[in-house]
C-alpha cells in the first residue's frame, strides 16, 4: 500500500503565473533561476500535457553565493539573498546525487490546477523508492497569492531498512524547489 506525504506552503504569486511556471514553463523558470541546477532536459514524448515525458539531468548546482559578485549581491535584498543561498546550498547537496530521470506529466487538470508528476524511471528510483508520485494543488487565495497543497505518494523498494531520510530528502527537495520557482516567478512580475 503507498504511503503519503502531504504539506501545505504559499506563494505570493498569481494562480495563473505560478500554474504556468509549474507546468509548461517549468523547466524555463528552473533554468533561468537556477542554471547550475539544471543541466538539461529533453522532451521525449508528447506536447507537453499530460503523458508527457521529460528526461531530465540535475547540475551540480553551484551555490547561487558562490556565483554572485560583490556588485551583483549589492542588487539582492539581504534577506532575500540569504533565503536564496539557503535554498542553493540545500538543493546542491542533494541534486547532485540524484541520477537522471524520466519524468511524467501524469496529470494536468488547469480547470482545476491540479498537476501530478511521476518519475518513471532514473533519479530517485535508483535511490530506494520503488515509485513515487508529486502532485501540486493550486488554490486562489488572492490576488498575487496562491496556496500550494503537495501530496506525494509513495513506495520504498521492500529490502529499504529505513527510508525516512530518502523520504525527507524527496520531500524537502520538492519544497525547495517550489521555493525556487516562487521566488523567480515573484522577481518577474515586480
Amino acid at each position: 500500500m503507498a504511503s503519503r506525504v502531504e504539506f501545505t506552503t504559499e506563494a505570493e504569486v498569481g494562480i495563473q503565473t505560478l500554474w504556468n511556471g509549474i507546468t509548461k514553463d517549468k523547466f524555463t523558470v528552473l533554468g533561468k533561476a537556477a542554471p547550475s541546477m539544471l543541466q538539461d532536459f529533453q522532451v521525449l514524448e508528447g506536447d507537453g500535457g499530460s503523458g508527457t515525458i521529460f528526461y531530465v539531468t540535475l547540475g551540480p548546482g553551484e551555490s547561487l553565493c558562490n556565483v554572485l559578485t560583490i556588485e551583483e549581491r549589492s542588487f539582492v535584498s539581504f534577506i532575500s539573498l540569504k533565503s536564496t543561498c539557503f535554498v542553493f546550498s540545500f538543493l546542491h547537496k542533494v541534486a547532485k546525487h540524484v541520477p537522471p530521470f524520466k519524468e511524467k506529466f501524469v496529470d494536468l487538470d488547469e480547470t482545476e490546477h491540479l498537476a501530478s508528476f511521476q518519475t518513471v524511471e532514473g533519479g530517485f528510483l535508483e535511490l530506494g523508492f520503488a515509485s513515487y508520485v508529486v502532485s501540486l494543488k493550486l488554490d486562489y487565495i488572492g490576488d498575487n497569492r496562491t496556496l500550494v497543497k503537495v501530496v506525494i505518494t509513495y513506495d520504498l523498494v521492500k529490502d529499504l531498512e529505513d527510508g525516512t531520510a530518502l523520504v525527507d530528502g524527496l520531500t524537502n527537495m520538492v519544497s525547495e524547489y517550489l521555493k525556487i520557482v516562487f521566488n523567480a516567478l515573484q522577481e518577474a512580475t515586480v
